[in-house]
């Protein structure tokens, strides 16, 4: 059986950067909805930290989460996230229940 993968992505904008991190978190959750082993892609804001971010992802597997990583949204999100935010992100397997 095939684990399905999730993605958990926290972002702390750079100071006066917040605007360009929510726009090109914005851009990215658009084009990594459209990829075909995408199960979901939300961007959520956390309520007591302006600015900061969280991104919450969902892979029918590691195939596709590695098929994302190789698209150019993500290579063009990797040349600009780090002048914009500090990030922890966590990759994570289901767990059989």
């Amino acid at each position: 059986m095939t684990s399905r993968l999730k993605v958990i992505a926290v972002f702390t904008p750079k100071p006066g950067h917040e605007t360009d991190l929510e726009q090109l978190l914005q851009g990215m959750a658009v084009a990594s909805r459209k990829e075909p082993g995408n199960l979901h892609y939300d961007l959520w804001r956390q309520l007591d930290a302006p600015g900061h971010l969280v991104i919450d992802e969902l892979y029918v597997n590691a195939a596709a989460n590695e098929a994302h990583r190789a698209s150019a949204h993500f290579r063009n999100y990797l040349s600009i996230i780090d002048g914009l935010a500090d990030r922890t992100v966590l990759v994570l397997s289901d767990v059989p229940a």
